[in-house]
């Protein structure tokens, strides 16, 4: 008989029977990372320029990121996205590969170690690549350590409502006078 949980959040089962850490979900992060292009067939310019076409990524910043061969161009949580993403780096004549990172498990127990949080501070704000003291560049996305990065979705986005500038009375009069007369004239061609 499969153990069903009575509680929400609790790691015991019907019986009593302790269900463990295998009941707590746990992900992976993923990266895509660009090794190179396929030299007899591409060279970095057409490949930036296909690859762009199939995803939509402006050409410059492509360009950009192609500059640091092995450069990480996305980091998530799905496999799926992980996996398309590499195909088309592939058709468009580049040679890549998923790299995938270690699992950490989300508990409590871990915020209150001191080595945990010291790992932390430790690494790179973007990517989670572990850093030495003395990097100025994370070696991995090679993002200056210590740039704060704003999360588009916390950024400020309202601005301050525009002026309406109206159109002069007196301009207004003159068009309707226009259209009016332009009526008049259609109107008596016609009959």
């Amino acid at each position: 008989m499969p153990e069903t949980r009575t509680k929400k959040g609790t790691d015991t089962g019907v019986s009593g029977i302790e269900l463990g850490n295998s009941s707590r979900r746990v992900r992976s992060k993923y990266h895509v990372v660009i090794d190179g292009v396929v030299n007899q067939v591409e060279t970095l310019d057409s490949f930036a320029i296909k690859f762009g076409l199939l995803t939509n990524i402006p050409v410059t910043k492509l360009k950009h990121i192609l500059r640091n061969i092995p450069a990480s161009m996305w980091v998530g949580t799905s496999k799926s996205k992980a996996n398309g993403l590499l195909t088309l780096v592939e058709e468009a004549g580049g040679v890549g590969r998923i790299v995938v990172e270690k699992p950490v498990e989300e508990s409590t127990e871990h915020e209150s170690n001191p080595a945990l949080k010291n790992a932390r501070e430790n690494s790179c704000s973007k990517c989670g690549f572990p850093l030495n003291k003395d990097d100025d560049f994370c070696q991995f996305c090679m993002t200056r350590v210590g740039e704060i990065k704003d999360i588009p979705s916390e950024k400020n986005v309202s601005c301050e409502k525009a002026a309406r500038t109206s159109i002069p009375l007196a301009r207004l009069l003159f068009y309707v006078l226009v259209v009016f007369a332009a009526v008049i004239i259609t109107y008596v061609i016609k009959s």
